[in-house]
């Protein structure tokens, strides 16, 4: 599978809509089945990159804020999360790109090759596949909103049976 077919794979799937699952599943049914070990198995395939390369962290500290704020406003929210149970590897990384749009983040999933679009980023972002000017908690709550809808929109996609396939 060449590169470019395989990230459109990813962005596809990253982007289904939940109105795809199976309508005869009720809600119960489907909740009921979603367990702590699925949330888990799907969302340790994720890993959020956030950049902690000179130019993210010159932004940051022009911005008064931490060098590492970024990274622990992310690291909380996952082992805060009801959805990925703290199972997400948040990394400070080195540059992923982007230096005049930092601080930048970006995130990975172990079956696609390099960085991913989620729902939610803006077309500049879901094009760069890397989130912009992460600064404030604001921006680090919108990060963490898009990673766990993408973390459940895969516990979903295990649960359907893929038909198109």
């Amino acid at each position: 599978m060449s590169e470019n077919s395989a990230q459109h794979r990813s962005l596809t799937m990253l982007k289904m809509s939940l109105d795809k699952v199976d309508p005869s599943l009720g809600s119960e049914s489907k909740s009921a089945e979603i367990t702590d070990e699925l949330r888990i198995s799907e969302a340790k395939k994720f890993k959020v990159m956030v950049c902690g390369s000179t130019s993210c962290s010159r932004r940051r500290k022009q911005l008064m804020m931490d060098e590492y704020s970024t990274f622990s406003g992310v690291f909380t929210r996952n082992k805060e999360s009801d959805v990925t149970l703290g199972a997400v590897e948040v990394e400070d990384s080195g540059c992923i790109g982007s230096c005049k749009k930092s601080p930048v983040v970006a995130v990975m999933h172990e079956d696609y090759a390099g960085y991913v679009g989620l729902e939610g980023m803006t077309s500049g972002e879901f094009g760069d596949s890397r989130f912009h000017k992460v600064s404030f908690e604001d921006d680090i709550d919108r990060v963490w909103n898009c990673v766990e809808n993408a973390v459940e929109q895969m516990i979903e996609a295990s649960l359907t049976p893929d038909d198109d396939i």
